[in-house]
């Protein structure tokens, strides 16, 4: 519904506009006038202030607890300059629902000016409501530095990774080790400290195992920070919501070089003691044959 102090809103003539506003899957309200009276609202608009009489009234009339958060100087400094203004994620504390309780919701939104001519008549607010998503992101925000609080503490090198692969944080000891710093070792910059030679099969299994969703193991070899190669085994785990979708990936590695070295020394040593073995019963087989053929002569 359209309303005017003055009489209908010039938008209130095309009625094609009108229902597209009404129909919008956003919330819109435009407000004319100096005072910025609101003077029309479609449903998801007027669903944020359930109850309440919105039409001819202005913001500060609606909503007084949003003195001091930013939203009505917005309005005033869109109208006077003629300029839109954004907001991303803007949270506002205030009785949204009219359940006689302030509670805090975010919003996207644009702040434009509503254009009579050359001059501005008022001001359209445009916007989404996110606080479902901004407050499932700072859940798992909070989960995140936890887990890393946790991962500091272990005598390994440990790392997180989105949903798509990107590494989003290595600890301490991943840096002390290989020497790397987070402005380039985040996202992919960390498998510099592989082998270029190893890396391509290291990638690929990494990508197998992200779209597989499956636990990702290897072994493989780091560069430490003065160039030595050390082994070390690497696993990461798919951190899940109750819906089964990865929030991130937590991972650890952990070095097994001496274990490792000593596996290959132990099977070398024991290959040449085979192949050494092989060679003495051969000279022995050969010592008999020549024996008996010499026992056997006259």
């Amino acid at each position: 519904m359209f309303l005017n102090a003055s009489g209908p809103s010039p938008l209130a003539s095309d009625p094609n506009l009108t229902g597209l506003f009404m129909q919008a899957p956003a919330m819109i309200c435009i407000l004319e006038g100096a005072d910025l009276r609101c003077t029309f609202t479609n449903p998801l608009f007027s669903r944020l202030y359930d109850g309440k009489v919105l039409l001819g009234r202005t913001p500060r009339e609606v909503a007084p607890e949003l003195e001091g958060q930013g939203y009505f100087e917005m309005l005033d400094r869109v109208y006077t300059s003629g300029e839109a203004v954004y907001g991303y994620e803007f949270p506002g504390v205030a009785d949204w629902n009219n359940e006689g309780r302030d509670t805090t919701k975010y919003f996207n939104m644009v702040y434009a000016p509503y254009k009579d001519g050359a001059r501005t008549a008022g001001v359209m607010i445009f916007g989404f409501e996110v606080t479902e998503q901004v407050l499932a992101r700072q859940r798992t925000e909070r989960e995140e530095e936890r887990i890393r609080r946790m991962v500091d503490a272990l005598p390994l090198m440990a790392w997180t990774a989105g949903p798509e692969g990107a590494i989003s944080y290595l600890n301490a000891r991943w840096y002390a080790f290989t020497g790397q710093e987070p402005e380039t070792a985040l996202g992919s910059g960390w498998i510099s400290a592989v082998p270029s030679g190893e890396r391509d099969k290291l990638s690929e299994h990494w990508k197998q195992c992200l779209i597989d969703g499956t636990p990702y193991e290897a072994e493989t070899r780091y560069r430490r920070h003065d160039g030595v190669l050390r082994w070390h085994a690497a696993r990461a785990e798919p951190i899940r919501d109750t819906d089964g979708t990865i929030l991130y990936w937590l991972g650890v590695s952990h070095d097994i070089h001496d274990q490792k070295t000593d596996s290959e020394n132990l099977e070398r040593l024991v290959s040449e003691r085979t192949l050494a073995l092989q060679r003495s019963n051969e000279e022995l087989e050969q010592f008999a044959f020549v024996a008996s053929h010499d026992l056997k002569e006259p």
